[in-house]
């Protein structure tokens, strides 16, 4: 998910692969099942209101029965592998059809089934690959035909609404034998942005008590923004007694004159300022209330440093020494023309194929603003870009991870036509409240005449997430299934690999389960990222410390290296977040990553998590990595620095898209399923990619103080030369990746 860099550890992510919120469920599933509740705690964040009203529109996703999904597999290895006879001749939806759909028949027998609910309002959809049934129906039609009562449930903290029932219901027995998964009648989850509403209530007040029971008046660092050559700590201030400086003037103001800064780089580089509030700049956060103040300090350029602060009042008094827990790592600014040269993409190149498309999928009402989109590409000197919207777009209400999303896809995958693909909100498909998750873009994907050629998902939960909310994995499987089906028909996906380090701790954005509280690796690696025909997408940030000698200690001080490279983005490196990437607990290995992930196991042994943590032998991911820290974007007409994989995902998505267009402009396929492409391209032709060798993704969030999450973690994965968890194969070199796929039939 994104990230503010100018953002409260309270509050640290949009959630936006800054993943939000989903509304669908499992339901039953085989014959003669019964729908299984939500767990427990999700129910808790729910009170039970009215009845639904008789009218209100349920939105079902019913998905049938698979056939040949083995043989679906290794029609989509045959069409996808470099060294297939096959490669590049992709299936029609037809052929899809008829490998995976259940008889027609089966198919009409369930159709007529939900139609006969309510056979004048009933609105039934079988998609093209005839395995999935979208279904609208009025409340009163299903309580009458499933013997339930449905009810209005709102969210404690946002008073968002949903219809659900608690009540336990099954399908006729002749019906649920051909159905897999329910989706939409009783399921009860949690966005994001409601987990980061509440978090930070409970950091709020954990802050608070302790700094009464510890005395603690210091102020706190809740965030540092900056380029490679300055520093700006944006600091939440607090009156003498330690309770919170609430105002700038009147009640709530205390006695406070300024602060005292220092920045510390070592080498005899120490930067120490002391400034009244009327030489900073001041206000109180719309989030924590709180008065925040933030002012630049040159440093040495890229060198990290350790930074203080502390809280000076009127009476000559002094506060305690607030140490920022990272050592922190200045570093530049990221913008699509920077990147284009980082990754050896020529500047004026465009798409110009009208065959070709990308998209970005987005859920939970994020939604994007064309005059922020514009105001971006001005500043960028970009020509401006107006993306297709695809469902619903509210432009006066932008979200940071939609923004951010068609930002950057467009920004470095330039003149290729643009889908903002809206699965959030009200609509003829989408009930207001029903919400809609990643089966559910699917379902429209697979459904459309002509689905976008590449797609990246900022989106995402752990494994243990997913089972939390649905019961088992069937619905990581069925997904499985359904991104099969997209690789078979030439599509791609990238998904960002999480913002939370290998454990997934502390993260906010969660898309339905609650925030990891451990720095345990079980269950948590992160989905669909780590699903093995989908390309996971890490994050990297521009570094002075990106090999090996460098930080190494000579005559006491760190060895200052002037090359700069690429290091993983974590805690450990000096950024306020951690990148994912880990091991599946559930998804086997591929066979195209055996070489490279047994490669890593053996040289990165010595830093390898207990074996108890994770399992090798099934799917590694990240797959690549790209740049996703410290990039600049419009937000509500204000330029932010922004980041997360969320963001990487959609840089490596328009490179993509790139290479399609190359492709398409001499008649030839597109690249549909990445991966086996990738693991072989590393092998015939390393120079393809940048590697990342220093640096680990062990870390999580960075937490406030007196937060229940750590932020720092023993076990993770260590960049190593080729194939690491935290990284991938590394980032991309257009231009030998372009001269790879052009030499392809």
């Amino acid at each position: 998910k994104s990230q503010y860099q100018h953002k409260s550890m309270s509050s640290s992510r949009f959630a936006l692969f800054l993943l939000f919120a989903v509304v669908l469920v499992l339901l039953a599933a085989t014959p003669g099942e019964t729908t299984r509740s939500s767990t427990a705690h999700v129910r808790r964040h729910f009170v039970r209101g009215e009845r639904a009203s008789p009218d209100h529109p349920v939105q079902l996703v019913v998905a049938l029965r698979q056939r040949n999904l083995a043989q679906l597999e290794r029609e989509l290895y045959a069409v996808s592998d470099p060294w297939s006879p096959r490669y590049g001749q992709h299936l029609t939806h037809e052929q899809v059809a008829a490998l995976v759909a259940p008889p027609t028949a089966v198919v009409e027998q369930v159709v007529r089934y939900f139609r006969s609910m309510d056979p004048d309002r009933a609105h039934v959809e079988v998609v093209r690959t005839r395995d999935m049934v979208g279904v609208q129906l009025p409340a009163s039609s299903l309580e009458k035909a499933l013997g339930v009562q449905l009810y209005e449930y709102r969210h404690r903290w946002s008073n968002r609404m949903v219809v659900r029932t608690e009540q336990a219901w099954a399908l006729p027995t002749d019906i649920a034998e051909h159905v897999e998964l329910l989706t939409g009648l009783s399921e009860l989850v949690v966005y994001p942005s409601e987990h980061r509403l509440r978090r930070r209530q409970l950091h709020n007040a954990a802050l608070l008590h302790a700094k009464a029971t510890s005395n603690d008046n210091s102020p706190v660092i809740s965030a540092v923004m900056g380029d490679s050559a300055h520093v700006s700590p944006v600091l939440a201030l607090f009156c003498a007694d330690g309770t919170p400086m609430s105002a700038l003037s009147g009640e709530g103001a205390c006695e406070v004159y300024g602060v005292r800064l220092q920045v510390d780089q070592g080498l005899n580089a120490l930067t120490k300022k002391q400034l009244s509030l009327d030489q900073l700049q001041c206000s109180v956060s719309a989030n924590s209330h709180q008065v925040e103040c933030t002012t630049q300090l040159p440093v040495m350029p890229w060198q990290r440093c350790n930074i203080s602060a502390q809280t000076l009042y009127t009476d000559g008094q002094t506060s305690a020494v607030y140490y920022y827990p990272v050592l922190y790592a200045p570093t530049t600014f990221s913008v699509p023309q920077t990147l284009s040269t980082r990754y050896n993409i020529p500047q004026n190149l465009r798409g110009s194929s009208v065959r070709n498309s990308q998209s970005v999928a987005s859920f939970e009402d994020q939604f994007f603003s064309h005059d922020d989109l514009y105001r971006s590409f001005d500043a960028f000197g970009l020509p401006r870009q107006t993306p297709i919207v695809h469902g619903e777009n509210v432009n006066a209400v932008p979200g940071g991870e939609a923004q951010l999303d068609i930002t950057y896809i467009q920004g470095v995958g330039k003149g290729v036509p643009s889908i903002f693909w809206s699965v959030s909100g009200p609509g003829p498909a989408k009930p207001p409240g029903g919400g809609a998750y990643i089966l559910t873009w699917a379902y429209e994907v697979l459904n459309a005449t002509d689905p976008p050629l590449v797609t990246s998902i900022s989106y995402g939960d752990t494994e243990a997430g997913f089972r939390a909310a649905f019961g088992d994995d069937s619905y990581i499987h069925r997904f499985e299934a359904e991104v099969i089906k997209m690789g078979t028909l030439g599509l791609t996906v990238a998904s960002g690999s999480g913002d939370a380090g290998a454990s997934n701790v502390g993260e906010a954005g969660n898309d339905i389960s609650n925030t990891d509280p451990t720095c345990d690796l079980v269950g948590r690696a992160f989905y669909p990222s780590c699903s093995a025909h989908v390309t996971g997408v890490s994050s990297t940030f521009l570094s002075h410390s990106a090999y090996p000698v460098c930080g190494q200690q000579l005559g006491g001080e760190p060895i200052q290296c002037d090359q700069v490279g690429e290091v993983p983005v974590g805690l450990s490196q000096g950024t306020p977040w951690t990148t994912g990437g880990s091991f599946s607990g559930i998804l086997s290995r591929a066979s195209y990553q055996n070489e490279a992930v047994e490669n890593y196991l053996k040289i990165a042994a010595d830093s390898l998590p207990p074996p108890s943590q994770f399992n090798s032998s099934n799917q590694a991911y990240a797959d690549v990595s790209t740049i996703g820290y410290n990039l600049l974007m419009s937000l509500n007409k204000e330029f932010i620095p922004i980041g997360g994989t969320s963001s990487s995902g959609p840089i490596f998505a328009g490179m993509v898209s790139l290479l399609n267009d190359a492709r398409l402009r001499e008649g030839r396929s597109p690249l549909g399923f990445l991966n086996p492409l990738l693991y072989r391209m590393a092998k015939e032709r390393p120079q393809a990619f940048n590697d990342v060798t220093v640096g680990t993704n062990k870390d999580g969030d960075l937490e406030a103080p007196g937060s229940p999450y750590p932020s720092f973690c023993p076990h993770g994965f260590a960049a190593r030369p080729g194939y690491d968890p935290a990284t991938g194969l590394g980032t991309p070199n257009f231009g030998e990746f372009l001269d790879y796929v052009m030499s392809l039939p």
